[in-house]
Parts: C-alpha cells; structure tokens; sequence
C-alpha cells in the first residue's frame, strides 16, 4: 500500500495482474522461518486472516471512499460479521481502490483466485470498477496434487478481468482445432459446418476456459522453491492478449516474479512489489541469470548500513536475505524446531549421494563460539559443510576456529583443492566482492531440512 501510494502516479499502468493470498487458511512457509515475523509478512506466507485491530483500520479505509464502495462493504460485513473471511476482504479493498487508481482510462487488471473466497472478492470488483467492466471469468484447469475422498478433485483457479473503461484494448489469442474439426473443415475446402471459412494454422479463437497449461510439478525447471509459483506460460497469455508491446505491467504481490519474467519477455515494462525481501532478491537473481538485467531495486540493502538496518528492523527477513546471496543456498523452511539451520543447500560428491551444506546467520557480536555452534549443527544435520553469515568483520580468533574445523575432500578427486569444513561471510565481505569457496551446487530441493534424502 505504501508502494502504491506514493511510488506511482494516477493512470501511469496498462495493466494489472494480481494473485493475491486466496484466504487459503494455509501457512506457506517455504521461504520463510515465519515465527515472531512481524504480521503482515507473516500474512503474506501464512494467508491465514482474523478479524482484529489490523483488519479493522482496513475497513476503515475502504469505508473512506464512500459511494457504491461503502455500500458493498458495509452489506458484506452485515452478512459475513467480524469473521476471517470479513477481515481478508476488507484487506483487499482498499488496495484494489488504489490499483483502479494507477490503471490508464484504458487499462485492464486481472485478478487471481480460487473458489475460496472468489465470489466476495467479485463483489468488491463490480463495486470498484462497476459491474458494466466485468470481461471475462477465466477458468484455468490443471493437474496434479492430491485428491479429496469426500469431494471432486478441486483442480482450477479462476481470473477475473475486469477493465477500467470500454476503451479497454483486447489481442485474441488462439488454440489448435482439435484433430476432428481440422479432418471435417479440411474435407469441405477449409469452410466448417456453419458454413464460415477457417483457419487451421492459425486456429481456433481461445475460449475462456484454459486446460492447456498445467501447473508448475515438482519436476519443473521454472520451479523457484516459492510455494504459489504460477507458469510462465500462464502469465505470457495474459499480458499478449491484454497489453501492447512497450506498455506497463504492475504485479502487486510478485513474490517469485513470473509476472516480471513474462513482461520482460514479451517486451512490456513492468513494475513489481512484494512485501518480502526474499522475494525481490530471488527475482533480481533471476533477471541476472535468464536476461542479463540488472535493475532498480528499492527496499533491498545497497550497502553495509542499509543490511544492520534490515537486521535490526526485521532479523528473520535479514537471515533469510543474507542466505540469498550465497549462491544456490535456500533459506531454512521451517517453521519451528529448525536446530539452528538458517540456510542449506546440496552438492554431488558421487552420482547418488548429495552431501549436505548448511548456513547460520548472526546478526549481532559474534566470537569463536558462534563457529563452535555451527560445527554443532552440522554434526547434528551430517552436513558436510557449513557457512557462518555475520554481520561485522571476521576476528583472528574467529578464523583460527574455523581452520581448525579442518578441510573437505570429499572423495579425493573431485575437487581441485580441499574446501575448509567450515567458511565464516560477513556482510562487508559481500560488499566488497568476497564470497565463500563452494563446491558445484546441486538445483535440488530437500524434503525436509532437517534430514532425508534430497528431491530432484
């Protein structure tokens, strides 16, 4: 919301794609340690929402509006009460109210949900936008996951797209005729049944029913680690149908930054903003590895003050930031009991046996005994190797305890030179351009930090 009000200008957007927590009840805790995280970043991973003082100032300010805005707030909290659902809706409004604001008389936003909540939030977008700019109930089908013994297999998600104005432009996009209707249209001298002439290579105009884009599996190579991660394909099809080259593209809540990835793709500018640090770092990496980018970043630490800052203001957004910059290494992504692991990440000795690398990080006055704990912890996780992450310069003494953890060979052949068990990085190091020696990292995701074996 800060972001929106006073980092962008009124009609300054072409088009929004927002998927917002789906009030889900879930707690998505892969990025984050999320204890003691201060309440909305604990939200934005939680996406579990009660009525309270928070949800109450929200109201208020969707309440401020007046009009038609009030009126469908007011009738909905007569309805709904102070309930969970009340509270989560009265968290979107108001954001919604300003992303009408930044949108062009032109422009266009899409809205991503489920059924959980989706026919509230469809109320909150005919009052905002006005029932006469509702275009399309897209419906994207998908596969995979579990399967409900008491209910149909709950497999879509819904977009709802709504335009400011009639002026709202629109590219259809297309789909293969099915092997049928290609062998009938072909047989008739490229004219269908109806009688009206077809195109078999440029098909069949798209309905609004997508099954042809199957959510991100396990296997995925787009696979961030980032537990709502949509497919690139999915947000490529919306940004061309609804957006022209060199127009702006603004995701609200990007967390892992497929929309930024497809804007940038596909030759749009684009805006996005997420509330985690974690998140902008993970895209910045990514617009540097896939596009070569290296871009404007407001929020992330710059420089040594800007990173104490962040460890002072928000120590578990600092950890997992600081696990960030060690390349290939992931935030811990467990809640509670994570014994002291702030960071891991896996490396192939031989072709079936990962070994195990773990991180802690120190945000505060360290001494050799921080490096005796990280030793502790990586008997305790059979971790080969370990990286303490601290906050000011490493001492004498502090070094001397790490070489005398010793060095890591692995097998005897497979590193150049042996890779001391245990580095110390300390956030002036990453500054100035010293990183710790890793061996090869593995693109592997662990089912669980604390033990088992690792997940392709």
């Amino acid at each position: 919301m800060d972001v929106l009000r006073t980092e962008l200008s009124p009609e300054s957007v072409d088009l929004v794609y927002l998927d917002p927590p789906f009030n889900s009840d879930r707690q998505y805790n892969v990025i984050f340690r999320e204890d003691q995280q201060p309440a909305a970043q604990a939200r934005a991973f939680h996406d579990s929402w009660r009525w309270g003082p928070e949800a109450a100032v929200w109201y208020e300010e969707g309440m401020n509006y007046g009009g038609r805005i009030a009126e469908t707030l007011v009738g909905l909290r007569r309805f709904l009460n102070q309930s969970n659902l009340m509270a989560y809706l009265a968290m979107l409004a108001p954001r919604l109210i300003e992303l009408r604001r930044v949108l062009r008389p032109d422009g266009s936003l899409v809205l991503h949900c489920d059924p959980t909540a989706g026919h509230y939030v469809k109320i909150l977008l005919d009052a905002i936008f006005g029932p006469e700019n509702f275009r399309n109930e897209l419906v994207w089908c998908y596969r995979g996951g579990g399967v409900p013994r008491n209910a149909f297999a709950r497999k879509h998600d819904t977009l709802f797209w709504y335009a400011k104005s009639s002026n709202a432009p629109f590219f259809p996009q297309y789909e293969p005729y099915s092997a049928a209707s290609q062998q009938l249209v072909r047989s008739r001298g490229g004219v269908s049944i109806d009688g009206r002439q077809r195109d078999l290579e440029r098909g069949a105009h798209m309905t609004d029913w997508w099954s042809d884009i199957n959510s991100l599996q396990t296997w995925s190579p787009e696979r961030l680690g980032y537990p709502t991660q949509k497919p690139r394909a999915l947000l490529e099809r919306v940004i061309k149908a609804l957006s022209r080259e060199g127009s702006t593209v603004l995701d609200p809540f990007c967390g892992c930054g497929t929309t930024v990835a497809a804007a940038e793709a596909l030759n749009r500018n684009w805006v996005g903003i997420d509330i985690a640090v974690i998140a902008i770092s993970v895209i910045e990496r990514m617009l540097q590895d896939d596009f070569g980018l290296r871009v404007h970043i407001n929020g992330i630490p710059a420089d040594f003050e800007s990173a104490r800052a962040l460890a002072r203001r928000d120590p578990f957004q600092f950890e997992a930031w600081a696990v960030s910059k060690i390349t290939h290494l992931r935030p811990n992504k467990t809640q509670v009991g994570d014994r002291g692991v702030d960071g891991v990440g896996w490396f192939n000795v031989t072709s079936d046996s990962p070994s195990k690398i773990v991180a802690q990080v120190k945000g505060g006055q360290v001494g050799p005994a921080a490096v005796r704990d990280l030793l502790g912890t990586m008997q305790a996780e059979h971790a080969d190797l370990g990286v303490l992450i601290v906050m000011d310069r490493i001492t004498p003494h502090m070094a001397a305890a790490a070489a005398s953890a010793g060095v890591y060979s692995g097998d005897g052949t497979m590193f150049a030179r042996p890779i001391p068990r245990i580095q110390i990085a300390s956030v002036h190091d990453h500054f100035d351009g010293r990183h710790p020696v890793l061996p090869p990292m593995l693109r592997i995701r662990p089912r669980a930090v604390g033990g088992g074996n690792p997940e392709p």
